[in-house]
């Protein structure tokens, strides 16, 4: 189960931005709504609610993208990837986009996170098994 994802400099995004599925305090339709998980109350489903052109497509867009970089390898080490940093500071050209998932599976907490341009994909020491 996923608890979080967070991404950073792509498409109309710059600054970090976290989708979280861990339910707040409310326990009206828990019993539909909500999986608990050890210590985590997580939902069962999201909504991305905005004004139009407020990025939520592009929320979308990240959030599909993230399995398709750790599965599916260029075809070649001069392949680009082939997405869109974030355009209107370009200052952060030269920065990497940034993706993070938290998520549990078989009640152990994971972290992944994995920084990307569109040259080179990095995964920092930081992707880890969280207890």
């Amino acid at each position: 189960m996923i608890l979080d994802y967070t991404i950073s400099n792509f498409r109309s995004i710059r600054e970090a931005q976290t989708l979280s599925f861990e339910a707040n305090s409310d326990n009206h339709l828990e019993d539909y709504y909500v999986v608990k998980i050890d210590k985590y109350r997580i939902l069962k489903i999201a909504t991305i609610l905005g004004a139009n052109a407020s990025g939520k497509s592009n929320i979308l867009r990240a959030f599909s993208l993230f399995p398709l970089l750790m599965l599916n390898p260029c075809e070649t080490k001069s392949s680009k990837i082939g997405y869109d940093q974030f355009a209107l500071d370009n200052n952060m050209e030269k920065e990497y986009s940034k993706m993070i998932i938290n998520f549990i599976c078989d009640n152990i907490k994971y972290r992944y996170e994995i920084h990307f341009n569109n040259d080179i994909i990095d995964v920092p020491l930081k992707s880890e098994r969280v207890l």
